[in-house]
């Protein structure tokens, strides 16, 4: 096949046993959303945010796949699908935008979940807490009366939104959900992702094993101190007081692949990771004996690339040094935020030079630029013709002639290919990690974080 040529991909194609592990890296604007399958053909989900101008469809990714699943297999097989783990890094709505109608219907149509995980709190109460301070900031900001009331719907869909799914979760945890399998297999009972500890294993395969390493129980006690100070100061003192980053309490999950390792930073501040890593190589606890180190093949980068969540410490720590580590970052065109900032790119170079960084913010222009296989994802069908984007500068045209995610202006009635996600391919043998680019018909990045960089993969970008 030509190097140029773009495969296409089905439900049929992904679903099937493979010896590695398969990390989907959605693109979903500014926001959370991961797709993890192992080589036993269970799955593992990370947040759920979905964006409907980028993807087309009002539901996170990983819900349109399990439904296009549902049609293309037979009913037997359907029921034999694996969910090991649910996970929630920590409450905010572009992690968690999608998670209602997410559990709803696995357990309409009888998904088997084996176990949930959570962030941000060590149990029910806390997280109760951690909201309760989320409503105190929506209405005790200083904002205008018209934007109060904006937020107060906002907050209303999503305050109705995350009690639906902890009433979902109960449920689960009283194998009330359809599936038949609630009766005859071990489920977890929901676990709070803090301190250093293993999790259950998210995989029949006896390679692989999950443990989390933050935040710690010291770090929560540190958080809810201040939550409660600031609750108290904004409501009985009238004065504005944030203490607290909510961010902090993000969770920073832990695949292992054999030698392998696979690191997930959910918004996670850099102190509760530097206080993290602090504990993990202390010599008064047998963490690093226990689990390994901790220089990683896959890294999800923490809090879509801010500078809040980037020190050389962190870096040094996690990078590989004697292989290269692929980063991945989970980030929107936002012009408020521009995410990934440059302090965290420069953080990263200054540790290591051997190592790849993919962001989901990236003109299509850049994508045709990156040495990787593109494959049409053909199950991502969308409902309607987004706008043609056709590259006009002669530059361009000259240079991707000879490429078909492009079409030409002969062609520009079709429909044009952007990204859906970086898949990441993680062997258990000593091989680096692969990626491929998963394209589909939603809608393009406009702008392009290479724009917003000094070095860029090209010129190209320079004029987008």
């Amino acid at each position: 096949m030509d190097e140029n040529s773009i495969k296409e991909i089905t439900i049929d194609d992904i679903h099937k046993p493979t010896e590695n592990v398969e990390v989907f890296l959605f693109n979903v604007g500014q926001g959370d959303h991961i797709l993890i399958k192992f080589p036993s053909l269970d799955y593992g989900i990370i947040d759920f945010h979905y964006d409907e101008e980028i993807n087309g469809f009002a539901e996170p990714p990983a819900l349109t796949y399990f439904k296009k699943l549902k049609a293309s297999v037979t009913e037997e097989a359907f029921r034999e699908i694996n969910i090991s783990f649910f996970c929630i890094s920590h409450t905010d709505k572009d992690h968690i935008k999608g998670v209602l109608e997410t559990i709803e219907w696995f357990d309409e149509n009888g998904v088997f979940i084996q176990e949930f995980w959570f962030g941000a709190a060590r149990d029910k109460s806390q997280m109760e807490l951690f909201l309760e301070k989320k409503i105190k900031e929506y209405f005790m900001s200083h904002l205008s009366n018209e934007d109060k009331m904006k937020r107060a719907n906002q907050f209303k869909s999503y305050n109705k939104n995350l009690n639906l799914f902890f009433k979902a979760f109960q449920k689960w945890k009283t194998k009330g959900f359809k599936s038949t399998r609630y009766f005859c297999e071990e489920t977890g009972s929901g676990d709070y992702l803090v301190d250093i500890k293993s999790l259950r294993r998210p995989s029949s395969s006896t390679d692989i094993k999950a443990f989390n390493i933050g935040p710690l129980s010291s770090d929560l006690d540190e958080y809810y101190k201040n939550v409660n100070i600031d609750i108290f100061d904004r409501i009985v003192l009238g004065k504005k007081s944030n203490r607290t980053d909510k961010n902090s309490m993000s969770h920073i999950l832990c695949i292992k692949y054999k030698t392998k390792t696979l690191i997930f930073g959910g918004d996670t501040h850099k102190q509760v990771w530097e206080n993290c890593l602090q504990r993990y190589t202390d010599e008064r606890f047998d963490f690093y004996k226990q689990f390994g180190s901790l220089e990683a093949s896959f890294i999800k980068v923490s809090h879509h690339g801010s500078k809040n969540s980037t020190s050389q410490y962190i870096w040094n720590s996690i990078l590989a040094k004697n292989f290269k580590s692929v980063l991945g970052i989970s980030s929107g065109c936002h012009g408020r935020y521009r995410h990934p900032h440059s302090e965290t790119i420069e953080d990263i170079r200054s540790i290591t030079s051997d190592y790849e960084v993919l962001c989901t913010n990236i003109c299509g222009k850049c994508i045709n630029f990156l040495p990787y296989p593109k494959e049409n994802h053909r199950w991502y069908e969308q409902s309607n013709t987004l706008q043609t984007i056709i590259p006009t500068d002669s530059k361009t045209k000259e240079i991707f002639s000879n490429t078909d995610l492009f079409i030409s202006d002969e062609a520009s009635s079709q429909e044009e290919m952007g990204l859906l996600a970086y898949i990441f391919e993680i062997s258990p043998e000593d091989k680096p990690v692969n990626v491929r680019i998963a394209i589909s018909t939603n809608s393009l990045t406009n702008n392009c974080f290479y724009n917003e960089q000094e070095e860029k993969f090209s010129d190209i970008c320079k004029s987008v």
